[in-house]
């Protein structure tokens, strides 16, 4: 059945393109290719099963290309099936969201994408503004969301951030559905198709569908950190946080409040340091993480707050840092779960972005010492691979190609983790430098610096393990260059995969160094 679709779609590529026919015959004809069966759609179908499709790919390419052909509008017309809780005049485009949904959820198919084509002929459409578009982009987000929330909890945790997913990680987020609703979200938003008052409504009924009467509906509490990071974005400017909030509207209490609430749960549960393997206890901490967003336009040096929280709430914040370094008996002992190492590694930043000011020498002891260890699991990498590259150099006879090859063995990071890790540290410690210098310029009356002189010697030698991190690369490259240019390039193209990290470290190194000063 799929491939009669194909050979029809083929054949009206070519009618359309050239035909003249009125706006019935084109809507009947498009309405008989685009029809459903047994095996399409396959996703915006009441069950869904992947093991159905087959060859749906290369059919929605053909579809791509018709779109392309005679026109997003043309085909969006030509789909609609009627949909009787709609006005009459919304049915033809509104109910072709399915469409749109199949088309997004598909992501890829032969010599194109949802991102580099649909999208922007979406977004396009969509600010020709009508009731008419805006039904198509409701009921689209109806259908994403819907199954998101029953299929996308198992695919956000890897890429839950302070900051909105970038439009080149999107392809990391597994599930087909929420891969779509990210996507479509971002594309939204980005173009300023909808606005403040859209997130918020979106903010308002992700909360509403958190709960299923006193029980957690766990799906949404996995795929709302997601969602909060793009909500977020359009809601704040980029400012630096302030004591508190002057103007509160009736939507920003509410955000304030069901923030305070999430907080509250968070801090009802144990600290990171006492979870086990198999306890899935992290939900509420990354939904937390992601409702205090940093803006990065303008790259490392720009990176600051967005949000300007309440006192309540920085307090609760601040409460919840300390927690993770509190437990029975003494400080926190170190957990080597990735999970929690992760977890506490974005907290981190979180914490020395919105509520630095209320750290104590405790906070700070417990804040470098964790930064310096994650940045050095990155140093002995490094170093690793510089040594490995100096022994294969000195006593390697082999020829060009085989130099190259056990040379892209050697700088293979096969666990990505202690990069990932130590460039959430590198975060937070270019937030700390930032603070040290704009302390620089501020009253010290209340400052204790013979107690800042232990922590300022950590503050060195995380510094010293920066500069580590950028020689051991540059010795690594100059070594092979001594062999040949085309081994050096090897090692350089090995930092593109890791672009933010190594900005992350330059900046590092090039941002002016202040003392800690530590209130009394």
């Amino acid at each position: 059945m799929m491939e009669s679709h194909h050979y029809a779609v083929h054949g009206c590529l070519k009618f359309l393109s050239v035909s003249v026919w009125n706006e019935n015959n084109e809507q009947n004809l498009l309405q008989h290719l685009l029809s459903k069966d047994e095996l399409w759609p396959v996703f915006a179908v009441p069950n869904f099963s992947l093991t159905k499709a087959s060859g749906h790919q290369k059919f929605v390419a053909l579809i791509d290309k018709l779109i392309s052909k005679i026109g997003i509008d043309r085909v969006i017309a030509g789909c609609g099936l009627p949909n009787p809780s709609l006005p009459e005049k919304n049915q033809e485009v509104a109910s072709s969201a399915w469409l749109a949904a199949e088309i997004l959820c598909t992501w890829r198919w032969p010599g194109s994408s949802a991102v580099s084509t649909f999208l922007p002929l979406l977004s396009a459409y969509a600010k020709r503004s009508n009731c008419s578009q805006e039904s198509l982009l409701d009921e689209t987000l109806s259908i994403l969301l819907d199954g998101s929330l029953v299929y996308g909890g198992n695919g956000t945790k890897s890429l839950v951030s302070m900051w909105p997913v970038p439009a080149d990680e999107v392809e990391g987020v597994e599930e087909p559905f929420l891969r779509a609703l990210v996507s479509f979200l971002s594309a939204l938003f980005k173009e300023k198709i909808w606005g403040p008052e859209k997130a918020s409504n979106l903010i308002e009924l992700l909360v509403n569908k958190l709960f299923l009467g006193e029980a957690v509906n766990t799906n949404c509490l996995k795929i709302l950190p997601l969602l909060i990071n793009i909500l977020l974005e359009p809601l704040y400017g980029y400012v630096e946080p302030g004591t508190g909030v002057q103007h509160c509207s009736v939507e920003e209490r509410f955000l304030q409040n069901t923030m305070i609430d999430w907080l509250e749960r968070a801090l009802s549960l144990p600290p990171l340091v006492t979870w086990k393997t198999g306890e899935d206890m992290e939900d509420w901490l990354q939904l937390v993480i992601s409702c205090y967003p940093f803006g990065t336009i303008g790259g490392p040096q720009a990176l600051k707050p967005v949000r300007s929280i309440s006192s309540d709430e920085r307090k609760l914040l601040y409460k919840l840092f300390q927690k993770q370094r509190h437990v029975a008996g003494g400080s926190a002992m170190f957990n080597q779960l990735t999970v929690v190492q992760m977890l506490l590694s974005k907290l981190m930043i979180v914490s020395v972005g919105y509520c630095w000011n209320e750290f104590s020498e405790e906070d700070w002891d417990f804040f470098l010492s964790n930064i310096r260890s994650w940045i050095q699991s990155a140093v002995v990498i490094m170093e690793d691979v510089a040594e490995n590259i100096n022994g294969l150099v000195d006593s390697s006879s082999d020829n060009l190609n085989v130099m190259c090859q056990k040379i892209e063995k050697i700088i293979l990071i096969s666990d990505p983790f202690p990069i990932k890790i130590s460039e959430n540290a590198l975060l937070s410690f270019l937030l700390l430098l930032k603070h040290c210098k704009l302390q620089q310029t501020e009253e010290r009356e209340n400052l204790n610096t013979f107690k800042s002189e232990k922590l300022d010697s950590v503050k060195d030698r995380i510094l010293e393990g920066v500069l580590r991190l950028l020689f051991c690369t540059g010795m690594s490259e100059a070594i092979a260059n001594a062999c040949c240019k085309e081994a050096a390039s090897v090692i350089a193209l090995s930092r593109v995969e890791y672009t933010h990290f190594w900005d992350l470290v330059a900046f590092g190194l090039l941002i002016p160094h202040h003392k800690l000063e530590i209130k009394q």
